[in-house]
């Protein structure tokens, strides 16, 4: 199961399967990279922004809601840090690929 498709799973159940917290929030953020990578315009990186931080129906709202909000007791403020952690390198990695787009297209303007 892919790190998207487990962000829309109740955390219980996952650490049930064998997944760690800490490994969960890192796969979240290998398949953010991974779709970034192939980012080449501003509308792609428009929609990769969206699929992530959606309010309704980002990936990050999925975590939150499956994960933060089911976490039993002693595990919440360690998912809490981790998606508030999860989301700033989120935002911050989309920031930078927003501006090397208008870099590259300053560029290609010249």
């Amino acid at each position: 199961m892919s790190a998207p498709e487990k962000a829309s799973r109740p955390l219980p159940e996952l650490l049930e399967a064998g997944d760690t917290v800490a490994g969960l929030y890192s796969s979240l953020l290998e398949a953010f990279e991974a779709e970034k990578s192939g980012i080449a315009s501003a509308e792609e990186l428009k929609n990769l922004r969206d699929r992530w931080l959606g309010r309704k129906n980002g990936l990050l709202t999925f975590a939150n809601d499956n994960w933060l909000k089911a976490a039993p007791k002693e595990l919440k403020r360690d998912v809490g840090q981790l998606q508030n952690k999860t989301r700033k390198g989120v935002e911050a990695a989309l920031e930078e690929a927003r501006e090397t787009l208008a870099a590259a297209s300053h560029k290609r303007e010249a």
